[in-house]
Order: structure tokens, then C-alpha cells, then sequence
């Protein structure tokens, strides 16, 4: 993999164009705050420390060893030939964030751009893998997810890659908004463990 970009040699897992990276705040920091402050993502954040401070809560820690958070890059297109060694290559384009927010729980977020396309289906298939080798989740049987029910695309994501529809909790979330905090309702997902 010599031919890796520098910015993502440290890689967790890859396909043919997803690449899951371990956190850097200092590295992704504006990568992380662009895609959980859009107005589809359930995180409001107005300064850069007011966001890092949210999102160190969402890295491994001794107290929460199962917390764990990937970036979501897309491998970058190809150079063109005629480009001279001097020239820089392509980025990777950091899409979205993958990772376990609270014990046995994945939770995701994608840039809407980036939406509709496969991205994310492709991040859960390398991610879901992480989890279960993961020693820290030896214990659980079964990982959760949870969406809001008008999230037709989500809820599709998840059933591509064998999650079972659970039950609809009422006003079971506290979103933050702009405005402030407003209850949501939460569809839940369940995936079992290989074999158990």
C-alpha cells in the first residue's frame, strides 16, 4: 500500500473506494464539524472548541473502550497522465463519520452530496467486521442502530446489510437544533452477531 496518500496511510479498513481511518481531531477536525453540523446530521455545533469538545466524548477513552470513530474517505480519482511529477495528487475526500457513539450502538453521518451513492453501505460493510473483532465487544450479542423514522435512506442502508427492523420508540430522542432541543422518535435496528 506504499502508493497510499500520507493524510490516510493509517487506514482501519478498505474497499475499492472506502477507506476507514482512525480519528485525528487535529487532522479531520473541519473534516467532522462540515459533515455533523449540516442541517441533516443531529449535532449543532458554532465554534471549532465548542466541537471538540463534543466529539472527544466519541473517542476510545479507558472509561468507554468500545467508543470507537472512523472517518469515511473516498478514494481520490486518479491523476491525469498528464500530469507532471511535480504536481500534487488528488486528496481523499472525507464523506462522512462511522463509529460507536454508546456500547453496542453504530451511528453514521454522510455529507448529503454524497448520498444515494453506495458510500455508506460500503463504510458499514467494512465497519460492522471492526466491531465484532473488536476484544472490547466480546460480551455483545447484538449491535443496535437507531434512525429517525422519515429516514427512508438510512433505514435502506441498514436493511442492505442485514439489520432487522425493531421497535419505534416515541419521543425517544432529545435532537439538537438550531433553535434548541425537540423530541424525536426513533426507529430501531438490529444486527446479530455471525453465527450466534
Amino acid at each position: 500500500h506504499t502508493s497510499r496518500i500520507a493524510k490516510f496511510s493509517n487506514y482501519a479498513a478498505e474497499s475499492q473506494q472506502i477507506w476507514l481511518q482512525a480519528p485525528s481531531l487535529e487532522q479531520h477536525i473541519e473534516d467532522y464539524r462540515s459533515i455533523m453540523t449540516n442541517e441533516r446530521a443531529n449535532t449543532w455545533s458554532k465554534t471549532k472548541e465548542e466541537f471538540k469538545t463534543y466529539i472527544a466524548k466519541y473517542v476510545p477513552a479507558p472509561e468507554r473502550p468500545w467508543s470507537v470513530l472512523y472517518a469515511v474517505a473516498l478514494e481520490p480519482d486518479p491523476a491525469p497522465e498528464s500530469s507532471t511529477k511535480l504536481e500534487s495528487p488528488n486528496q481523499p475526500i472525507v464523506i462522512g463519520v462511522i463509529g460507536t457513539p454508546r456500547e453496542a450502538e453504530i451511528g453514521y453521518s454522510i455529507v448529503p452530496a454524497y448520498e444515494g451513492k453506495g458510500h455508506m453501505t460500503a463504510a458499514l460493510r467494512l465497519f460492522i467486521p471492526l466491531f465484532w473483532e473488536n476484544e472490547c465487544n466480546r460480551q455483545n450479542n447484538e449491535l443496535l442502530a437507531a434512525v429517525e423514522p422519515s429516514n427512508i435512506g438510512s433505514r435502506r442502508v441498514l436493511e442492505k446489510v442485514d439489520f432487522e427492523q425493531g421497535g419505534l420508540k416515541r419521543e425517544f430522542f432529545r435532537k439538537e437544533i438550531e433553535e434548541g432541543r425537540m423530541a424525536a422518535d426513533m426507529l430501531f435496528f438490529y444486527s446479530r452477531r455471525p453465527g450466534y
